[in-house]
């Protein structure tokens, strides 16, 4: 599975779970299984379609990085964790880091939205990762 989804991506394509499940004769839901266990195992985000380019149902590739760089990971590390590129590592951080400081500032999601001209859903989506490492602090 590994090698399959690594030579995908060096020769320039992506692998969705379906064609790697097509491709390795499992279904759909052992693919899943595999590709939680190795990355529990490795900490390592393997290129699959739906990771890279944001896709179905799987956790997102901005939540995975920024999870990464919550958790004190180097942008440099995410980016051979995740299998991006540094210019997007940096921009899922820089867009977060905003973010997180006009929440700070108390600003709510129709001012940040104004602020930073991104979309609603994207506001949303780092209000939403903003939440879970604060009350996972808070926990702490």
């Amino acid at each position: 599975m590994v090698r399959l989804l690594r030579s995908a991506k060096e020769q320039g394509g992506l692998l969705s779970g379906a064609e790697l499940s097509m491709l390795m004769n499992r279904s759909l839901g052992t693919i899943g299984k595999y590709l939680k266990i190795y990355q529990k195992d490795t900490g390592e985000v393997l290129p699959l379609k739906g990771y890279v380019l944001d896709q179905g149902s799987l956790p997102t590739h901005k939540g995975i990085i920024i999870s990464l760089y919550e958790n004190g990971v180097s942008p440099a590390d995410i980016v051979l964790k995740t299998s991006h590129s540094q210019d997007a590592v940096d921009r899922y951080i820089k867009q977060y880091e905003q973010i997180k400081k006009l929440l700070k500032r108390g600003l709510d999601e129709k001012a940040i939205v104004s602020k930073t001209g991104r979309s609603l859903n994207i506001v949303r989506q780092y209000i939403k990762l903003y939440s879970n490492f604060n009350s996972q602090k808070s926990k702490k």
